[in-house]
C-alpha cells in the first residue's frame, strides 16, 4: 500500500513536471514566431537612409530617404544651424530612382 502511495506521487509529480514543461515551450515558441514575424517585416522593408553625403566643408549633409510608397525624399542638414532636415526634392516616379547623392 505505502509503495503504491509513493508511486502515485511520483508519476504526479512527472506529470506536472511534463505539464510545466509543455507549457513553458509553448510560450518560448510563441516568442520566436514573433520574433521571426519581425524579422520578416524587417527584410521587406525599404532602408530608412539610402545613400549620404558630407559636404566639402563638413558642414551639411545630403541624403537620400524612402518616402511613403515608391517616393525617394533628398534631404539636407546644416550643421551651422539648429534646424531639422530640409526636404529639398521628392521624386514619385517609378521608372527613375534616386539612388545616390555626391
Amino acid at each position: 500500500m505505502i509503495l503504491a502511495l509513493k508511486a502515485a506521487r511520483t508519476a504526479r509529480r512527472w506529470l506536472f513536471a511534463g505539464s510545466v514543461l509543455a507549457t513553458g515551450s509553448l510560450v518560448v515558441s510563441a516568442a520566436a514566431q514573433a520574433t521571426t514575424d519581425e524579422a520578416a517585416i524587417r527584410f521587406g522593408a525599404r532602408e530608412s537612409v539610402m545613400d549620404i553625403s558630407l559636404s566639402p566643408s563638413g558642414n551639411k549633409i545630403a541624403y537620400i530617404s524612402a518616402g511613403p510608397g515608391h517616393t525617394e525624399i533628398v534631404n539636407v542638414i546644416d550643421f551651422t544651424v539648429d534646424a531639422p532636415a530640409r526636404q529639398v526634392v521628392a521624386n514619385t516616379e517609378m521608372v527613375v530612382d534616386l539612388d545616390w547623392c555626391e
